[in-house]
């Protein structure tokens, strides 16, 4: 089974590129939607460029970034007990059955961090609450809204014909619902594909993780990588979060909150000065979205991978100064998820 197409911001592409190409054993090109810290970052994480790191919401009235207090410490509550109290939640949630020809709608609020230079030039701090609509079963073209747009948006159309650009290049217009784009090969939102029992998932997420990381890397970043603006079953995510809790390198992070101002309790994987982190409700567990924070530490040693170390990855003095631990570079948080007749509809 392949991971399914991206269907990214406009105009976020080239960025992604780029960053891949300077931090290629740190992420992998995600297979859906996502925002990612700019260029800038990347580079500030591998030389240490003087850079100011600015996120969105998170300055006072007059510009300033307030002073963040340190991250989160780490609970002594393991991160597979979290998990698995995760994976009982998923498996008691009611389950969605959408009919061909229906949609999966996805609203969420994202926001990645702005990096600009001693100039002032760079990346602006980007926040968006978004608004997606995908088919359920693939075929169909989807439609993206940001921040309550009504006649506004961007269709999104993948097509394997060599000649229409990627969904994510095209610009922001006036759209008609009555007439989407035709020919589309979007893969379904509607899940049906993955494993419902534990190992069986645990495989998919190391055989379907498609990237430069070592293999325990890659599998924890293909866990947000998978249901992120996409519709996984009670079953399958009950399973994806216990084979999540057998990953090693995870620790739980508490007191964290999400880009919806929600308070929550976090799973994270550290590698190469950036944790990726799975966010969950500290009562009940749900699942309510992710982020990336800087952090240095090195204590995770995974094995196996394309490209083994000759010597340990360290990050220099000046990028300490520049890209300060706890920094949060990116994070999203899933509002709400529902089964509608066509696009524009909520």
């Amino acid at each position: 089974m392949n991971i399914p197409a991206r269907r990214d911001l406009p105009g976020h592409e080239s960025r992604k590129q780029h960053l891949m190409s300077e931090l290629s054993t740190l992420h992998r090109t995600p297979p859906r939607r996502r925002l990612f810290f700019s260029a800038l970052a990347a580079s500030a994480l591998a030389t240490g460029t003087a850079v100011a790191l600015i996120i969105p919401g998170l300055h006072d009235e007059t510009g300033r970034p307030h002073e963040l207090a340190p991250d989160a410490s780490v609970t002594l509550a393991g991160a597979p007990a979290v998990l698995v109290k995760a994976s009982q939640y998923a498996a008691n949630e009611p389950e969605l059955k959408p009919a061909r020809g229906q949609f999966m709608y996805f609203e969420s609020k994202s926001a990645q961090s702005g990096i600009l230079d001693e100039r002032g030039q760079g990346q602006p701090p980007e926040a968006s609450h978004r608004h997606v609509w995908l088919p359920a079963f693939g075929g169909q073209a989807g439609l993206l809204r940001e921040d309550g747009g009504q006649g506004n948006g961007t269709w999104l159309c993948h097509k394997n014909d060599g000649a229409t650009p990627p969904a994510e290049e095209k610009v922001e217009e006036e759209i008609d619902l009555a007439k989407p784009p035709t020919g589309c090969e979007d893969a379904p939102a509607y899940r049906t594909d993955l494993p419902t029992d534990v190992k069986a998932m645990k495989d998919w997420l190391y055989r379907n993780s498609h990237g430069g990381n070592p293999p325990d890397v890659q599998a924890f970043v293909t866990v947000g990588d998978t249901i992120r603006e996409a519709y996984v079953g009670p079953k399958s995510l009950a399973a994806m979060f216990k084979a999540t809790a057998e990953i090693p390198g995870t620790k739980v992070y508490d007191n964290v909150t999400d880009s919806a101002g929600r308070p929550g309790i976090a799973v994270g994987q550290t590698f190469h000065g950036v944790r990726h982190d799975l966010i969950f409700d500290p009562e009940t567990f749900k699942y309510l979205g992710e982020r990336q924070v800087v952090d240095y530490d090195d204590s995770f040693h995974p094995s196996g991978g394309k490209s083994p170390e000759e010597t340990p990855w360290q990050p220099s003095a000046e990028m300490r100064k520049n890209m300060p631990e706890g920094k949060v570079l990116f994070m999203s948080a899933a509002l709400r998820v529902a089964v509608v007749n066509e696009v524009g509809q909520r």
